[in-house]
Formats: C-alpha cells, structure tokens, sequence
C-alpha cells in the first residue's frame, strides 16, 4: 500500500461569505505527495526559500 500526505489550499473564500464578493469564482487545489518523499520534498522547498530569500507563505 502507498501512503500520501495531502495539502490542500482554497482561494477566494469570501465569495461564500460575502454580499459583495470581490471574484466571482472560487479555487480548490491540492497536491498529493508520497509520504516517503515527504522529506526530500521539504528540504528542496526549504533550499528555494532561502536561494531567494523568501519569508512566510509563498506560492
């Protein structure tokens, strides 16, 4: 059995709660990654944050 780790994100979440919504349409993503890739994956993306020196949430 393979194992995954999944992470999802949304987008625009005022259009269910707002009168006047800024957009008119919403995104729902998700990304499924191998739970034994998990490491690897996070030292690149760690490795990309620091190349370009990024702090916080980036996309």
């Amino acid at each position: 059995m393979m194992n995954f780790d999944i992470y999802c994100d949304e987008s625009r979440l005022d259009l269910l709660s707002s009168e006047n919504p800024a957009s008119k349409f919403m995104v729902i993503g998700s990304l499924w990654l191998k739970t034994d890739s998990r490491v690897a994956y996070k030292g690149d993306i760690h490795d990309l944050r620091n190349k370009h020196l990024i702090g916080g949430e980036f996309k």
